[in-house]
């Protein structure tokens, strides 16, 4: 059926009328009638209208030239032109749109008399110049994008920080434990420390307390050093050692499934080390080899001889790995006394964190520890501060670069 032609005021519209082979004249603006209004007779022919119109101004919007949008940010690729749905509104709302700018330029383009690309509103009053699918697109191309929101989250350390709850445990037989509960992950991690150190070390015996370190999951109780580490791959649980000048530290974790019989086997390496003569000269051949590597080392040298100038006389002052001399004399007699005199439960220091409650924690505390020595037997270190009474010191190496350390 003909659609009937455009009323003369249509001659301002943002769209010329489609080509006379579409045997359809030009389409009035889609504006909302009056309340008064009479439905058209033909609800069918009058749908069909509204579908040409919207592809005519679908045809046209994309001869025009994305220049005339005067939207620098929004690409020509970005304008999706849509046919207008039922009972889409007719309102179009522009953000952050220069209003100003566009009416200028619908002004101008009707004073022509020349067809322009429509203009963007900030107004929601339509433009009954223009069919309300192209405005509302437009405006959504021209309408700058909005800020994705940013959702306010503390750092994760402060999450932590404000979440953890530290309990002071004491178990029956007196040894003190720090405890974090953390049940969301079937794993228990121990953190403990002896007072002392390699600072213990007799003179003679420099690099004793690393020896130790590297002694304690060689072999212990019924378990020689072959069945000893076959049995911790089998529980699958991490155990490690380490001397510094002032403690010695120890680092153990396993499983919750393997929790008592992994912490049995760390009691057994504190408590009853088998101290074979096969490992201790397995391992004294290891150390002597670290030595002399790094006897060629030039920052292992310039680190050795800062301590002896800055600390001369003092325990600090001594090799915490030792000599080849002092390592090659270490028996298990030396290892021994060693972890008699500074494995004690008046020295010891523990933390644990995991799955574990603090009722567990009590019992396991005095199961694992409880068969080490009451009170330890320290040499009392005194305090001390750097006093070099050379102030420069030089090393020749036959090396080519030099290393330099310093400390005040």
């Amino acid at each position: 059926p003909a659609v009937p032609a455009a009323s003369p005021s249509a001659k301002s519209a943002a769209v010329p009328a489609p080509a006379p082979t579409a045997k359809v004249a030009e389409a009035k603006p889609a504006i909302t009638a009056p309340a008064d209004a009479k439905a058209p007779a033909d609800a069918k022919a009058d749908a069909k209208a509204k579908a040409v119109d919207a592809e005519a101004v679908v045809a046209k919007a994309g001869e025009l030239k994305t220049a005339d949008v005067k939207t620098a940010d929004v690409k020509a690729a970005d304008v999706k032109l849509r046919a207008p749905a039922p009972n889409e509104a007719k309102g179009v709302e522009a953000k952050g749109a220069d209003t100003k700018g566009a009416e200028a330029k619908m002004a101008e383009a009707k004073t022509a008399e020349k067809p322009v690309a429509p203009a963007v509103t900030s107004s929601t009053t339509p433009n009954p110049t223009m069919p309300a699918a192209a405005a509302t697109t437009v405006a959504q191309a021209a309408a700058p994008p909005a800020a994705p929101a940013m959702a306010s989250k503390a750092p994760a350390n402060e999450q932590v920080r404000t979440s953890m709850k530290i309990q002071n445990i004491k178990s029956p037989g007196g040894i003190q434990a720090w405890l974090v509960e953390e049940h969301s992950v079937p794993l228990l991690a121990l953190r403990f420390a002896f007072d002392g150190g390699n600072t213990q070390d007799p003179v003679d015996k420099q690099g004793l307390a690393n020896f130790m370190s590297a002694m304690l999951d060689e072999g212990a109780g019924e378990y020689d050093h072959t069945h000893f580490q076959e049995r911790m791959e089998e529980l699958a649980f991490k155990m490690s050692f380490e001397d510094a000048r002032d403690a010695f530290y120890g680092s153990f974790e396993t499983l919750s499934a393997n929790r008592d019989a992994s912490l049995d086997m760390l009691r057994l390496a504190l408590t009853k080390p088998r101290f074979e003569g096969e490992a201790v000269e397995r391992i004294k051949q290891q150390l002597l080899a670290s030595l002399a590597f790094a006897g060629k080392s030039p920052d292992k040298i310039a680190g050795k001889t800062w301590n002896e100038t800055a600390f001369a006389g003092h325990p600090y002052g001594r090799q915490a790995n030792g000599t080849p001399e002092s390592v090659g004399s270490i028996t298990r007699d030396d290892l021994e006394s060693f972890r008699r005199r500074n494995f004690a439960r008046d020295n010891l220091h523990v933390v644990a964190v995991g799955d574990i409650t603090a009722a567990q924690l009590n019992e396991l505390l005095d199961k694992v520890f409880g068969d080490l020595t009451p009170k330890a037997e320290l040499t009392p270190v005194a305090k001390v501060v750097p006093s070099a009474t050379e102030k420069l010191k030089i090393v020749e190496m036959d090396v080519p670069q030099s290393v330099v350390q310093f400390g005040m």
